[in-house]
């Protein structure tokens, strides 16, 4: 017995770990410009929760999970809003600051696990950041592992790419 699968829903699950292209991230940037600005400040307002997803939080001093509530970072309704956010953004990975205090990385989308992968989003930026490249969808520069690429959105806002083999 065959089995028929339409061919969109193949090329789903053969493309389904694929980064969106630039164009499609900076236009959403522009869409919703606003937002973008408001999640940024938050997450400066907040700059001691070093990792904001939507199921958990990491503080400067602690990454156990779960923890307390009263022990988030913020409150649950503060939570919300960047849950909110995050779903209208794209934002599917949270908030990191990856060892840079004065960058907030905003993970549109990751791929692989713990050991190995990676991820593309936006970057706020505190000073300008390096390399810099004009497509992160072809990078034209060779990119040593855990090294972040960066395209110019507007302002302090980049896009990022990063890998871990």
């Amino acid at each position: 017995m065959f089995l028929i699968v339409p061919f969109g829903v193949i090329w789903l699950l053969l493309d389904s770990s694929e980064h969106l292209p630039d164009e499609a991230l900076i236009k959403r940037f522009y869409r919703y410009e606003k937002d973008f600005e408001t999640l940024a400040q938050m997450a400066a307002e907040d700059s001691k929760v070093t990792r904001i997803a939507n199921d958990f939080t990491w503080l400067e001093n602690n990454a156990a999970w779960p923890r307390p509530g009263s022990e988030l970072g913020f409150s649950r309704e503060r939570w919300e809003n960047y849950r909110r956010l995050f779903n209208k953004l794209g934002i599917k990975g949270g908030i990191s600051r990856k060892g840079h205090p004065e960058t907030i990385f905003l993970l549109s989308s990751t791929t692989g696990l713990a050991t190995g992968g990676d991820e593309k989003g936006y970057a706020y930026c505190g000073h300008e950041p390096t390399p810099l490249v004009d497509s992160l969808d072809s990078i034209p520069i060779e990119v040593k592992s855990l090294q972040q690429v960066y395209k110019r959105v507007k302002g302090n806002w980049y896009l990022y790419y990063v890998w871990d083999d």
